[in-house]
Formats: C-alpha cells, sequence, structure tokens
C-alpha cells in the first residue's frame, strides 16, 4: 500500500461519514448541528485529499464553492437569483461527485474493476439527474410545462436517492481498497 493510497482512504472515508451525518441535516434542532458537522468534515475530508491528486484539489475548491452558494442561497432564497444559485449549486455538486469518482476509479484501477465500473456509473446517474433538475428549475416558471417539470422532479429525485446510496457504498468501499 502506497501512503497516497492510505491518504486516499483516509479523505474517502471522512467524506463518507460526513455523507451519513449529513442525512440527520433533516430532524428538527439536530438537523442544524448535523448539517454543521456534516460540512466541517466534509471539508476536512476533500482537505485531506486535495494533498494527492490535483482533481481532489479542484473537488476541494468546488467544496469551498458550494459552501460559499449554500450561504447565498439563504440570503436569496427566492426570486431569479435564488434559482440562478440552485442552478449553479446543482452543477457543482455534480462536478465534486464526478471528480471524486473519476479520481478514485483512476487510483484503483486494477485493485478493484467492480468499484472502477460503478464509479463510472454513479457519475453518469448523477449527470443525468443534475441536467433534469437544471432544466426543471429553468422551466419551472411556465404554465403547464412546469407539471411536467414537477413529476420528472419526483422521478430525478428518485434515481438521485438511488445514486446517493450506491456513492455512500462506493466512497465505504473505496476507503476500504485503498487502504488495504
Amino acid at each position: 500500500m502506497s501512503q497516497s493510497n492510505a491518504t486516499v482512504g483516509q479523505g474517502l472515508f471522512l467524506i463518507f461519514i460526513a455523507q451519513i451525518v449529513g442525512l440527520f441535516s433533516f430532524i428538527p434542532l439536530l438537523g442544524a448541528i448535523a448539517s454543521i458537522a456534516s460540512v466541517v468534515i466534509s471539508v476536512l475530508g476533500f482537505y485531506t485529499l486535495s494533498k494527492v491528486n490535483a482533481d481532489y484539489k479542484n473537488a476541494f475548491t468546488l467544496t469551498i464553492v458550494n459552501l460559499v452558494l449554500s450561504v447565498l442561497a439563504v440570503i436569496f432564497s427566492s426570486g431569479f437569483m435564488s434559482g440562478l444559485i440552485s442552478i449553479l449549486s446543482t452543477a457543482v455538486s455534480f462536478l465534486i461527485v464526478y471528480l471524486v469518482c473519476n479520481t478514485t476509479a483512476g487510483l484503483l484501477q486494477g485493485l478493484d474493476n467492480a468499484l472502477v465500473d460503478r464509479a463510472a456509473l454513479i457519475w453518469k446517474l448523477n449527470f443525468i439527474c443534475a441536467v433534469v433538475a437544471i432544466v426543471c428549475t429553468l422551466v419551472s416558471a411556465i404554465p403547464l410545462i412546469n407539471i411536467i417539470a414537477a413529476i420528472l422532479s419526483v422521478i430525478a429525485a428518485i434515481v438521485q436517492l438511488v445514486a446517493a446510496i450506491l456513492y455512500l457504498i462506493f466512497l465505504w468501499k473505496s476507503q476500504k481498497v485503498l487502504k488495504a
């Protein structure tokens, strides 16, 4: 095992933990604490990864950009700016998942080809969901089409849930392989 693989394993483990902690963000009272903890752990995980590879460093930078977009979303909670921030956040979130999956898949090449294939599936599912979410955001103001957009949004949310579960499994298994 190389030192850089161990570092990547550690970073992926932190991102996995951040994702799990983030699941509790919807619980009243505990949710705010879980959200803050999730962000801190995620930033720490991406910082750890950024020491190993330029693409992980880009993911770290995009994580900071997404944090700024989250703050702006609170400030601009409605109107044009809210929609624009939502679109930007969706695109940035996809890019983060893409960079993590693609970069990790490169490191897993020859170690676990099933995980390499899983990485491609995950970023492709996330891409489709991101495109659908962006299109739905753009057309949601158009009468009648907004009904179709709402239906598509529900379908995309279900696919996104599946992709999120696959991403969690990918993070868990990848960190195990890379730490071994």
